[in-house]
């Protein structure tokens, strides 16, 4: 009994932190530096240039990508989603990546002009994947202001990331004040997880007309240690995921769940394991298996 006693302590103090990231400061933008293309007399404001709106590269050292501002991650989703998820061109090392600062893509969720998120591991309506293999370390930084909106045929296999692959990891990150909406298959950190998605948190609003999942959508790998305080809404539903195949491990919800049928606080459809998770949030469905 005390076991479990000490993981509920573990697990409510891991929401109250999750619960306060909104009242947190947004990382300012970086300062305006010369465009690094060719002929271009543009600046780049965090990592976008001003001139030609194309995206600052991220550096790499150690094999391993730097990510500092918002150009730079949405240069990293383009490289993944071109092909180049297992390989960092000719170096034969795996397309690792780390946050080396807080990022704000889109600092007024409000305004018309949002900077639309293409999700990193993508899904075309031509039914081709990409998933991403490599390890993604948020190194206990926070991504602000997401925004995907999408609600066509399209709009799947959408989040943060679209596609684990089973030998990627996802850890270590906060995604805070963002938006994700599409059609199905919808997760706040990831659409599908096949590897490990791990330490992270997630308190956006995660919304989908098929399956969707707080932080991820269909699991059939690990998830551990992870955070939802966002509301999330879907058919088949769930806080952490809304189908569970694989590993749901000390996980947190307190983000209010609503569906149609199969939906839980912490999984909406589970056929894996769940163990020592709390669910302190309202789950409603207008069917059944609630």
């Amino acid at each position: 009994m005390k076991k479990y006693q000490n993981m509920g302590r573990a697990l409510a103090i891991l929401l109250v932190l999750a619960m306060l990231l909104p009242f947190v400061s947004m990382p300012a933008f970086s300062t305006d530096i010369p465009c690094a293309e060719d002929g271009c007399s543009g600046k780049y404001r965090n990592g976008i240039c001003s001139a030609a709106g194309h995206y600052e590269a991220a550096p790499i050292e150690g094999g391993i990508y730097r990510i500092s501002n918002a150009g730079q991650l949405y240069w990293f989703a383009a490289l993944v989603n071109a092909g180049d998820n297992e390989y960092n061109g000719d170096n034969g090392e795996v397309c690792d990546a780390v946050l080396t600062n807080d990022i704000t893509v889109n600092a007024d969720m409000d305004a018309d002009d949002k900077l639309a998120w293409i999700p990193i591991g993508l899904y075309t309506s031509g039914r081709e994947y990409v998933r991403y293999s490599g390890t993604f370390d948020g190194a206990g930084h926070t991504v602000y202001g997401l925004y995907y909106e999408n609600v066509n045929y399209d709009g799947r296999n959408a989040g943060l990331f679209g596609m684990v692959d089973s030998n990627g990891t996802v850890k270590d990150l906060t995604l805070a004040d963002s938006y994700i909406s599409g059609s199905t298959e919808i997760g706040g950190i990831a659409s599908h997880n096949y590897g490990t998605v791990i330490g992270c948190t997630q308190s956006g609003t995660v919304t989908g007309i098929g399956a969707t999942g707080g932080i991820v959508c269909r699991n059939m790998g690990t998830v551990e240690n992870c955070v939802n305080t966002g509301a999330v809404t879907g058919a088949t539903a769930g806080g952490i995921a809304a189908e569970n195949s694989g590993d749901a491990a000390s996980c947190a919800n307190s983000g209010a769940v609503s569906g149609t049928n199969s939906v839980g606080g912490i999984v909406g459809l589970n056929s894996g394991d769940v163990t020592d998770c709390l669910n302190a949030a309202q789950v409603t469905a207008s069917e059944a298996h609630v």
